[in-house]
């Protein structure tokens, strides 16, 4: 009863900040994120870091004493790198069943479920991982960031504090 209840009230805490996305708000999210498959098809490493927000982009570099240039540089050649073991095939994305929200200071936010497919060059074998594509609106645009475990936010958690402290607390509904 206590799992049922704390659940529904899990629940009730994330319909109080939903939004609802107009069709032209949806669309260019979708559009963005078929783009980001098709360059990412296309071996274009550096896409998304096109789309990504850039505070923290400015963070990420900060923290290393790089310029944001130098950053995605270096952040695309390990890209480089591991295409040499793991060939991408595809990054699909369920936008029927969107998760938005605002923050406490009111920014929107979309979790898009996602599974991207991968093969392994070695052995062939196809690899699957499940995650999100969180999409942030800040100052009129949708910028994009990966989310795929509380581990792994929890990790980025330290440069978010600094260049979106309002979104530390949000986590998509499992």
């Amino acid at each position: 009863m206590r799992k049922y209840l704390l659940f529904m009230l899990s629940l009730w805490a994330f319909s109080v900040s939903a939004i609802e996305l107009n069709v032209g708000e949806r669309g260019i999210i979708e559009t963005k994120l078929t783009t980001l498959n098709e360059a990412l098809k296309k071996q274009d490493w550096g896409a998304p870091y096109k789309i990504a927000p850039p505070k923290l982009l400015e963070q990420l570099a900060q923290a290393e004493n790089k310029t944001i240039d130098e950053w995605v540089r270096t952040a695309v050649q390990m890209s480089v790198l591991e295409a040499n073991y793991d060939e991408f095939l595809s990054m699909d994305f369920d936008f029927d069943r969107l998760q938005t929200g605002k923050s406490a200071i009111g920014r929107e936010y979309v979790f898009i479920p996602m599974i991207v497919s991968r093969k392994v060059k070695q052995n062939g074998q196809i690899e699957q991982e499940k995650g999100y594509k969180l999409a942030i609106k800040d100052n009129g645009e949708w910028y994009f960031l990966d989310w795929w475990d509380e581990e792994e936010w929890e990790l980025l958690e330290p440069i978010m504090k600094k260049a979106y402290p309002d979104l530390i607390e949000i986590k998509p509904l499992q």
